[in-house]
């Protein structure tokens, strides 16, 4: 539950909580070193510093004493003579007049805290205890007159997790607001495309996102505004399209209604075997362009799976589809010209690719068509009219319409099964006539087979 509602916050919450655990666990883990490590090093440089001291005052040395007892630490500490278990008098006034002799209820617990420590492990040794409720350090020494203890009380200092502590508040409330103002920034430009999307997805192009960037988002809105000028143009084509193919398809039927009606009324125009041939020259031309529809909408499924590639010879592919094309136009001077070139390709698709491209030479055609397969290039000539220009990039367009007003998707069939084999398809001019050149990458051929 917890997990589902991190997702769904906003991107400035998710932002603040990341920034937020960040510094709670930068906050961890200088408390952590505090108190591990530099607790540690102080309780260490402190009871550097009491045994100092203690030695300073065993040796009798009041001048140092006096000097080193004004550090902050030693400030607190103090030094005393212990007559030991034996209770031992001594009015030796060399030690009289330091050292102050055991009493007070504190130096009672230091005194109770001696007698706990066996005497052979006491001499200049450093302790740590904990009397009425505060930690202690104490060093006892052997002297003359007794022992003498050294105390100092070993306090935690706080001061500095606090400041931490507080630094590291200052910092979550100054997060919390650099993370509103880093999530407005990262996420206007996101907002301002998700709405873009919105748009895009309801095909309502509309101008371009303004996204003055150079980062990610500002990519990613470049990207997207050539995303809607595409589908812009895909969408604008799908119209022409579908106008085409309407009034393309509507035609043939128009006039097969019109002939089955005079027939029917007994008014056709000559006789009724020509009428007859009418309707059936206009429902093959009609079963043509539905089927060749149909094929171009299943074309990529049939590529990616067709299971019928095998290892033709082009050459011989070519010259037998040109043998069976050209009787559709026999006035034509057909010019031949092939050498063995093996691929390997399922040969149906090919055949079909070729007859599309011979197809539109035989309809722009005046009086040759040449067809020559050279090495891994194949050229099909017509000295028919050049293409404009502007338009030499959109002949393949599958919703192009050509100057007849006609749409055709022949050539686009074509081009898409010659990429898939890995040929390249383009157009060129010649003075006369066009040529299109399908060229062949070297991949596509088998070794040791051309040209024999």
């Amino acid at each position: 539950m917890r997990r589902e509602m991190i997702k769904t916050k906003s991107l400035a919450a998710r932002i603040w909580l990341i920034l937020t655990a960040l510094i709670l666990g930068l906050i961890l883990c200088i408390s952590l070193i505090y108190l591990v490590v530099f607790q540690k090093v102080h309780e260490k440089t402190e009871g550097r510093n009491l045994m100092y001291l203690h030695n300073i005052m065993k040796n009798g040395e009041p001048q140092e004493q006096q000097i080193f007892e004004k550090s902050e630490f030693l400030k607190e500490s103090d030094h005393f003579i212990w007559l030991g278990p034996e209770k031992q008098e001594s009015n030796s006034p060399e030690y009289g007049t330091k050292y102050e002799m055991d009493t007070g209820p504190l130096r009672e617990e230091f005194v109770k805290f001696a007698q706990g420590v066996v005497q052979g492990e006491m001499n200049g040794k450093l302790f740590k205890t904990s009397i009425q409720g505060r930690t202690y350090l104490i060093v006892i020494s052997s002297v003359p007159q007794g022992y003498l203890i050294s105390s100092a009380p070993l306090d935690f200092e706080f001061t500095i997790l606090y400041i931490v502590l507080f630094v590291s508040c200052l910092f979550i409330f100054a997060g919390f607001f650099a993370s509103k103002i880093i999530a407005k920034n990262i996420a206007r430009p996101l907002k301002e495309l998700e709405d873009f999307t919105s748009r895009i997805a309801a095909r309502e192009f509309g101008p371009p996102v303004d996204v003055h960037r150079e980062d990610e988002p500002g990519r990613l809105a470049c990207a997207m505004n050539k995303m809607q000028e595409d589908l812009r143009r895909a969408d604008q084509e799908e119209k022409v399209f579908l106008q085409s193919i309407s009034h393309d398809l509507k035609t043939p039927v128009m006039v097969i209604m019109s002939h089955a009606e005079a027939i029917l009324d007994g008014v056709y125009i000559g006789s009724l075997k020509n009428t007859a041939q009418v309707i059936k020259d206009e429902s093959a031309r009609l079963a043509r362009k539905i089927n060749q529809l149909l094929y171009f909408n299943t074309l990529g499924y049939s590529l990616e799976y067709s299971d019928k590639s095998e290892e033709i010879d082009l050459g011989l592919l070519v010259s037998q589809t040109v043998s069976r094309i050209k009787v559709v136009n026999p006035d034509l001077d057909w010019d031949t010209e092939t050498v063995p070139f093996f691929i390997r390709c399922d040969a149906d698709k090919l055949t079909v690719a070729i007859e599309n491209i011979l197809d539109n030479a035989i309809r722009y055609a005046d009086t040759r068509i040449s067809v020559k397969l050279r090495e891994g290039s194949l050229e099909i000539y017509n000295d028919g009219p050049s293409i404009p220009q502007e338009k030499l990039d959109r002949i393949f367009v599958n919703m192009y319409k050509d100057k007849t007003g006609n749409f055709g998707l022949g050539l686009s069939i074509s081009r898409k099964i010659f990429n898939y084999y890995g040929a390249s398809v383009s157009v060129v001019n010649r003075t006369p006539g066009v040529s299109f050149m399908i060229r062949f990458s070297d991949e596509n051929k088998i070794s040791g087979k051309s040209g024999q």
